[in-house]
């Protein structure tokens, strides 16, 4: 990839970052910035699973929560809150919301409820109410 292409490339994803997250994160950014042809691979692989449009049979607000879900399983608190606010941009409810992240519980536990699911509910809550 040329220069021109790479650099075509990454402000065509930064484009996507900020349409469905509100902002390139900031670990996004880096990678762009060191390895822009594994930024590019990687977000071409993101751009197409959170597309939105019509092809995808699931709803994307039902995409960002799960991304959410599964960043809590994993440990990713910021990740988990990003995705968590996409998804109400894109209609989800905060009580939506809650009722997946109890699920938690029963797959990871009351500490992975408590330290994420927990924590992004409550940044929702407080957004919903400012």
């Amino acid at each position: 990839m040329s220069n021109d292409e790479t650099e075509r490339a990454i402000a065509a994803h930064t484009d996507h970052y900020v349409h469905s997250m509100g902002a390139i994160p900031p670990s996004l950014q880096l990678l762009a910035e060191e390895a822009p042809a594994f930024f590019d691979g990687y977000s071409r692989m993101r751009s197409w699973a959170l597309r939105d449009d019509a092809e995808g049979v699931l709803p994307l607000k039902y995409r960002h929560l799960l991304c959410s879900l599964l960043d809590c399983a994993g440990g990713n608190l910021n990740g988990a809150t990003n995705h968590a606010r996409a998804a109400v941009r894109r209609g989800l409810t905060v009580d939506e919301y809650r009722d997946a992240a109890v699920l938690l519980i029963i797959t990871d536990g009351t500490p992975t409820w408590g330290e994420m699911g927990r924590k992004v509910l409550e940044t929702l809550r407080s957004a919903e109410n400012t």
